[in-house]
């Protein structure tokens, strides 16, 4: 059984809806306008200045900014981060387990329940089956590799050009993702985009039962 996050049942804002603002500005508007949880995007910890490395003491500087704005400190979300090149040569994956370790110390640093990425680009079909096999193992050496007794785990959010919904393969991905503890995130507006406004039948027992993280959002099945 997947333990129960302690965000889970509450209505979480995404920091992206101030994506211009600091992470504090961002955190005063998602309290205002009624959320429990923050959702802090990856883009809004640091610095924020290009090449600037960002640390651990940063996320957890972030977490106590949201904690003091009230708020429960929910996903820390790096779908689509520059490290992330799973499916490239060795160097590429190596890399791609470096920042996904990474990610995992901040979100462990700012009290982050989970760890949100997407799953990848693939071209060809064919190459769904390897491109499971493969994020699996990145996930698992990322998890070894952050040295954390007890690391967040991870969601991938699906977006309509990485290649679940792109190939239709949400039942692969779902057996792949159990054993290493992560699941799938539904985002309604990719779903909609990827699979038309009948998504719902795309989501068997077996898919539902991996979702562990909902992205709400109006969808007219055109614009991801």
């Amino acid at each position: 059984m997947t333990p129960v996050q302690p965000d889970h049942g509450k209505l979480i804002g995404m920091s992206l809806i101030a994506g211009r603002d600091d992470i504090e500005t961002a955190a005063g508007t998602i309290k205002e306008l009624g959320f429990e949880a923050m959702e802090v995007h990856g883009s809004q910890l640091g610095p924020g200045l290009p090449g600037v490395p960002v640390f651990e003491a940063h996320a957890a500087a972030a977490g106590e900014v949201v904690r003091r704005a009230r708020l429960m400190v929910s996903t820390l979300n790096v779908a689509g981060d520059v490290s992330f090149e799973p499916f490239g040569g060795d160097d590429e994956r190596e890399s791609t387990i470096d920042g996904l370790a990474r990610h995992m110390r901040w979100a462990a640093a700012m009290g982050a329940p989970r760890v949100l990425i997407w799953e990848g680009r693939v071209e060809k079909q064919a190459d769904v089956k390897a491109a499971c096999r493969t994020l699996t193992q990145v996930i698992d050496a990322a998890a070894t590799r952050s040295k954390l007794a007890d690391p967040p785990p991870v969601s991938c959010e699906l977006h309509p050009f990485t290649f679940a919904l792109k190939h239709r393969a949400l039942p692969e991905l779902a057996r792949a993702l159990k054993p290493v503890g992560a699941g799938i995130c539904l985002d309604f507006c990719h779903f909609g985009v990827a699979l038309g406004r009948d998504f719902l039948a795309y989501l068997d027992d077996e898919v539902v039962n991996a979702i562990d993280h909902v992205h709400f959002s109006d969808t007219d099945t055109k614009t991801s």
